[in-house]
């Protein structure tokens, strides 16, 4: 599934504000600020709100979603790190501030190493929990797409809702991070 914010975007119908942000977001995670507007103003700025996971969204993606009617939103296809029981995608909780105040809940995951491996564990593909209790699992599946996220090294994921006069709407951002230079090994570190 394309980016539908950038099909926007493409068209000219995006108001200036977002056009900025959508720009923002093809090379560095949102500010706060930002966030909280495009929860707040998604209609004005005619942001769509996706009915259906995406498959394996590129760097630089927006996708707002209903998480009460797209529950299970963060099935897309890349295999993210997983806690020790191999299943559960392991993500981190924070809240964000904005203005002093808290304003965002944020979940943060990270590809797995090489896109992974093992038994499709929490890849999004339908044989893992995700962070999504009693989610439907098909056994038919296969790991079809266990390898997705091999091609993007360092995509994170963030979702995004408010704290105060949340409407169940989450803003999903994928984002490719380079690997602090201590984080390289001391021969790439060298070339770097």
């Amino acid at each position: 599934m394309p980016c539908p914010a950038e099909r926007l975007n493409a068209t000219g119908d995006a108001p200036k504000p977002l056009r900025d942000v959508l720009t923002r977001a093809r090379g560095a995670w949102l500010r706060n600020e930002h966030v909280v507007d495009l929860l707040r103003n998604h209609r004005a700025y005619n942001f769509p709100v996706s009915r259906a996971s995406p498959a394996a969204p590129p760097s630089g993606c927006l996708f707002l979603f209903n998480r009460r009617a797209t529950r299970y939103f963060r099935r897309d296809g890349h295999c993210w790190r997983t806690k020790s029981d191999g299943k559960t995608v392991r993500e981190t909780h924070e809240k964000l501030k904005v203005a002093g105040k808290d304003a965002l809940n944020c979940y943060y995951a990270h590809t797995m190493p090489g896109g992974g491996g093992g038994n499709g564990g929490g890849n999004g593909n339908g044989n893992g929990s995700d962070s999504d209790a009693g989610a439907p699992t098909t056994t038919a599946t296969t790991n079809t797409t266990n390898n997705t996220s091999s091609a993007v090294e360092g995509l994170q994921r963030r979702c995004y809702w408010l704290l105060q006069g949340d409407e169940g709407l989450v803003l999903v951002h994928y984002l490719a991070v380079a690997p602090p230079p201590s984080a390289l090994p001391a021969s790439q570190a060298l070339l770097s």
